[in-house]
């Protein structure tokens, strides 16, 4: 979303492009305190590191629940055209196929879950 080419054809635009810097730069801030924590243990093997990475995505998800909240309609139309690859830009993308609403938070944890390539994760686990 932060490619030229992505604006040029119509998978961006400039408030895109605040909402990705903002989250990222919100999420990464947030982030050092769980890294140094993780760094400072074990190695986590197996469920231990699913249920980890679960718990952080939740956490980053709800960090900038309000992001994607105040987002336009027509930028977040754009942001769900291109993450169900609708378009033709967001075709030639790596990844999946986002299924169901950037507004709601299980369905974007979801969707990350499955980008990191966990088979069947269950975010009740979590709660």
């Amino acid at each position: 979303m932060l490619n030229p080419i992505a604006k040029t054809f119509g998978n961006s635009s400039t408030e895109i492009e605040a909402f990705v810097r903002k989250g990222n730069g919100t999420i990464f801030n947030d982030i050092s305190k769980d890294l140094k924590s993780l760094y400072e243990h074990s190695p986590l093997k197996s469920t231990d590191a699913e249920n980890w990475y679960g718990y952080l995505l939740l956490k980053e998800q709800k960090l900038i629940e309000s992001y994607y909240q105040n987002l336009s309609e027509t930028s977040l139309r754009k942001l769900q055209k291109s993450l169900r690859k609708e378009s033709t830009f967001s075709k030639i993308l790596p990844g999946l196929e986002f299924e169901g609403n950037l507004l709601n938070i299980p369905g974007r944890w979801h969707y990350g879950m499955k980008m990191m390539q966990y088979k069947n994760p269950d975010i009740t686990l979590l709660n």
